[in-house]
């Protein structure tokens, strides 16, 4: 897997910061592949060298898409543009990291 780009990981990580949200949806899940430890140390992990890494564990690899599938990122974005908060050019590069995301992991990050 290659690196991923700033704007690939400023999505990810936008996420990965809300570490309790991504807690609640595995302990949710009905048949949870990994434990909450488990969870917390991935996302401890990827949250401290992430950015640099090309290979993951399995239960890295399931936060990666949570952190993708459950992407608040877009919620404001078009606010953030015409508030002069962000460049259409800059929302523009970010709706193609997000598709590359899409693509990389097979999820679908939600766009408002």
């Amino acid at each position: 897997m290659d690196k991923f780009t700033r704007t690939e990981w400023e999505i990810i990580l936008h996420r990965l910061e809300v570490d309790d949200a991504i807690q609640e949806v595995f302990a949710d899940a009905q048949f949870p592949v990994y434990g909450p430890v488990a969870i917390e140390d991935a996302i401890h992990m990827l949250k401290l060298n992430g950015y640099t890494r090309t290979t993951f564990s399995d239960c890295e690899l399931m936060v990666l898409r949570e952190c993708c599938e459950g992407s608040t990122w877009f919620a404001g974005i078009d606010d953030a543009v015409a508030m002069g908060e962000m460049t259409q050019g800059q929302a523009t590069a970010y709706q193609r990291a997000a598709n590359r995301l899409q693509m990389r992991f097979n999820v679908v990050i939600p766009r408002a």
